[in-house]
């Protein structure tokens, strides 16, 4: 999805691409690709939209020890400052990163947007899910 990244400094280039690498070693498969985009960093919280097939939705990820951890899989909740709040992000950050979330979503080209919003519900994610 390079077509929809806006140019970056090179921080932000270095922990999307892990943030990336994260995500399809967990959830990547044999003829299922998947696609990472956009990716919203506040501090040690990320907000990253994926789609696969015809799936799609939002993963809230956390730095721990220096490494990216899926947190919790939602759809449209991970706009919200408050469902960011709920999944454990303090108020300030939440707010900084649903805003910036929005922001970022605003180019995304429509059909893919409605894919993200196809996860129902939200699964927080156990370190055993993660790989961790």
């Amino acid at each position: 999805m390079s077509s929809i990244c806006a140019a970056q400094p090179a921080e932000a280039q270095t922990e999307n691409k892990a943030i990336t690498r994260v995500l399809k070693s967990q959830f990547e498969r044999q003829g299922a690709t998947l696609r990472v985009a956009p990716i919203s960093i506040v501090d040690d919280y990320a907000v990253v939209g994926w789609v696969q097939g015809s799936n799609g939705g939002r993963a809230l990820l956390q730095k721990i020890n220096d490494h990216w951890e899926v947190q919790v899989c939602a759809g449209d909740g991970l706009k919200e400052e408050s469902d960011l709040i709920l999944a454990g992000v303090d108020k300030a950050q939440a707010h900084a990163l649903a805003t910036k979330v929005n922001r970022a979503e605003t180019s995304l080209p429509k059909p893919y947007l409605k894919q993200l919003s196809t996860f129902q519900g939200s699964v927080k994610m156990s370190p055993a899910e993660t790989g961790r």
